[in-house]
């Protein structure tokens, strides 16, 4: 409430003027520098206060309504309310209940006059204060006016206020009252103090300047440094034309552009340019502008600039165009070796998908060796006439799998091949895994690496059982000619009856002679075209082992070294291009990998190095290996182990190898801007990984086969998304290899989540294991 020693004079002059015995006195609403007191202000009836009987039988009532209000507004707000009688010490008549907030001491102890006003308020201030309120009160049409002093609080605390009176004069002009709203304004000074430091402290040049005229009101010593003037009060004389040459670059006017620049600073709140300056002394200089407004009394806005000297960026850019010219030279450079890497890229990739085609479609069959009698590779054709299981022979000795008559005698192809260096052919009867015997020409060539040093054999069985079916026929018929001529001789009347007989045996013996002729023309047309695919396939393993892996290692050492800017600097369309052609070059090599990892699972000879492996980490570097390629589809990649998943004992590299042919596919056949989710937990006594991706899905009656080598689900998409059908057969063997399944859940346009397993317990000898295990699920066919 408010405290009153008794009704002041003003209230008993307006209660005589007015009928109904209610009067009060308007409070002009102020302190428009705090937004919140504004709100405040609002919320007061008429922004006045209260002073009526509450007695009085008619305004009682009402008095007491909205004084209450207008108490619990002011007493809940910072602003404190006082009434001071225009006597000597200012003797307080009433204030606010909050007054203690500001002040210290209760409005008890001012309206009692244990303290005064003009006690609180401190030595070094009293006497301007009272100062100015005699010399504003000398104005006879003053209404109001504004103090900022400083005041001693109860526990003896410096405070800065600002102090708006209100002046209450009689009907007879004379001044009875000073009515006084107060709040503490120590904070804001502080900040102003605190910003005058920083403003005069900065290097760059700021200013200040203010409307009507736009003359600068403020200028730090970088300024006065910057645009060579004496001191402060020189520039502050000056407006934002008067350090300006008279024309700004693009030809318009510095005044009126300079008018626009401050026009839209104080739309937007802020305005960002460049701008030519000049000196005092006449000298220009670009420089870039920072124009913010600033506001910290309501009402009276001004604005603050930041300029900065660019005059050493002007010249770098100038440097940079000369650069361009030379980058563009360098540029042309790049595009021809550009051109000559893509065709050759192009040619190698082509020759590696015909000679896989002539070696898999070869009408003989074939079989290379190494120097150690294991097998390398067998065609489709050798396993065919053999009846060999091809998971059964990779990677085995040479007469473990076939036990010819001439394996581990002087007579064998590799052991004399190794010895003269020189093709070798021969016949020989093989019987195959059906018991059924097959009579071969077999030529065998040395198997050559790049330094032309023998690696191995390369052999070519050719099936001739039907010529030699025809060979056995004329020898039967050759021993019947003679067993007729004895018993021509022995008796003539036999003669007729047997050269009717030998005549009709000529006859046979002529037609089986003729096709005889034609199966030996037959069988060298045969032999020709065997040498023909011979030559080919020396080729085709000489390429496979030196001439793809040379000009691949070139490819991507000279695309490297572009991307590294090596070579000098390049643009962001050649570097896109570049990392075109390496992905293409990596993509190679990759097929190359996985065949050659391919004929490692079918052999059993791959190799794994097992380590103590943390599978937080691991799951984290692949998915880091994959973000760039999950981006370029703007797809997201989520990863979470669990707590309770423990170290592994695995080849890391090649169960990283795993999680990366999962993700590749995933990336490869989800839709752009979808997620991928990478998880790991503990099942049983499995660590069981997952990949889920939300893309196309595979049919169930495919998702078997999606792990056999070169299966492909559908191979018109496939071919749009590419892809050889390696990888997952390649993960399979590697899961396989370490004790653990995988296999994968999916519905058509729903998604794919491929899972494996991986005991937490290590696989003992992993690579003899490995061997024994049927990777490719041929046992069954076998």
């Amino acid at each position: 409430m408010v405290y009153m020693q008794k009704e002041p004079d003003i209230v008993k002059e307006l209660r005589e003027s007015e009928k109904l015995g209610l009067f009060y006195t308007k409070i002009q609403s102020t302190y428009e520098q705090l937004e919140t007191m504004d709100d405040i202000f609002e919320n007061i009836p008429d922004k006045t206060i209260i002073f009526a009987d509450e007695n009085h039988e008619e305004t009682g009532k009402i008095s007491k309504e909205i004084t209450h209000e207008i108490n619990n507004l002011i007493n809940t707000s910072p602003i404190t309310f006082f009434l001071w009688k225009n006597v000597e010490g200012w003797p307080v008549e009433f204030t606010s209940d909050n007054v203690k907030n500001i002040f210290g001491y209760t409005a008890e102890e001012f309206i009692s006059c244990d303290v005064s006003f003009i006690d609180a308020i401190h030595p070094d201030d009293l006497k301007r204060t009272i100062s100015e309120v005699e010399k504003y009160s000398k104005e006879k049409t003053r209404k109001e006016f504004t103090q900022k002093y400083r005041i001693i609080t109860k526990n003896g605390k410096i405070k800065w206020i600002e102090d708006k009176k209100i002046i209450r004069r009689n009907k007879q002009g004379k001044i009875t009252h000073y009515h006084g709203i107060l709040w503490d304004i120590t904070n804001h000074k502080i900040a102003v103090e605190r910003y005058k430091i920083l403003f005069d402290s900065s290097r760059d040049a700021l200013m200040t300047f203010a409307p009507p005229d736009w003359k600068f009101t403020s200028g730090n010593h970088a300024t006065v440094i910057l645009f060579k003037a004496k001191d402060e009060a020189e520039f502050t004389k000056m407006g934002p034309w008067d350090i300006s040459p008279k024309y700004q670059p693009d030809g318009e006017s510095s005044t009126e552009k300079a008018k626009k620049m401050i026009e839209k600073a104080m739309d937007k709140g802020s305005n960002f340019f460049e701008w030519m300056h000049k000196t005092l002394d006449g000298k220009e200089f670009p420089t870039t502008v920072l124009l913010t407004r600033v506001e910290i009394e309501k009402n009276k806005p001004f604005l603050q600039a930041i300029v900065r000297d660019i005059t050493e960026i002007k010249k770098a850019e100038e440097e940079i165009i000369l650069a361009k010219i030379e980058l563009e030279r360098k540029n042309q450079q790049h595009m021809d070796i550009m051109k000559r890497m893509n065709r050759l890229s192009h040619e190698t990739e082509t020759t590696l998908m015909d000679l896989n085609q002539i070696f898999n479609n070869a009408a003989d069959g074939i079989v290379v060796i190494n120097k150690d009698f294991r097998i390398l590779r067998i065609n489709q054709t050798y396993l065919e006439m053999f009846g060999i299981d091809k998971t059964r022979s990779i990677g085995k000795k040479c007469f473990e799998v076939f036990q010819f008559q001439r394996c581990q005698t002087d007579n064998c192809p590799m052991r004399k091949i190794i010895k003269n260096n020189k093709r070798d052919e021969y016949e020989e009867t093989i019987m195959n895994n059906n018991n059924t015997d097959i009579s071969c020409f077999v030529t065998s060539l040395p198997y050559l690496n790049s330094n032309n040093e023998v690696i191995g054999i390369v052999e070519n069985f050719r099936d001739i059982t039907e010529l030699k079916k025809i060979e056995s026929e004329l020898r039967e018929y050759s021993e019947q000619l003679v067993s007729m001529n004895k018993e021509l001789v022995s008796t003539q009347d036999e003669r007729e009856d047997y050269v009717a007989q030998l005549e009709e045996r000529t006859a046979q013996l002529q037609k089986i002679n003729t096709e005889l002729s034609k199966s030996e023309k037959k069988i060298k047309q045969q032999n020709n075209k065997l040498k023909k695919l011979d030559q080919l396939k020396s080729a085709f393993l000489n390429i496979t082992s030196h001439e793809l892996r040379t000009p691949m290692s070139s490819i991507k050492g000279y695309v490297q070294m572009i991307l590294k800017e090596t070579l000098g600097e390049i643009t962001d369309e050649q570097k896109k291009s570049l990392e075109i052609v390496l992905r293409n070059t990596n993509r190679l090599d990759n097929l190359i990998q996985d065949i050659l990892d391919i004929s490692r699972l079918e052999s059993g000879t791959m190799k794994f190095i097992t380590e103590i492996t943390n599978i937080n980490k691991m799951i984290s570097d692949v998915v880091e290996t994959m973000k760039s390629s999950a981006e370029l589809k703007e797809i997201t990649i989520h990863s979470e182990v669990l707590d309770n998943v423990q170290d592994l004992s695995i080849d890391q590299d090649r169960v990283k190898q795993v999680l990366i042919n999962l993700m590749n596919n995933a990336i490869k056949f989800s839709s752009e801007g979808t997620v991928i989710n990478v998880r790991a937990k503990t099942e049983n006594e499995n660590i069981l990984f997952e990949v889920q991706d939300f893309g196309r899905g595979i049919p169930k009656n495919q998702q078997k086969m999606v792990f056999d080598t070169f299966y492909q689900v559908d191979s018109g998409v496939d071919r749009k998304f590419g892809g050889a059908g390696l990888g997952l057969a390649i993960s399979r063997g590697i899961v396989l290899a370490h004790g653990g399944k995988i296999w994968v859940e999916s519905k058509v346009n729903k998604g794919s989540t491929f899972k494996f397993t991986l005991p937490i317990k290590s696989v003992e000898d992993l690579e003899e294991r490995f061997k024994d295990v049927d990777v490719f699920r041929l046992q069954a066919i076998s």
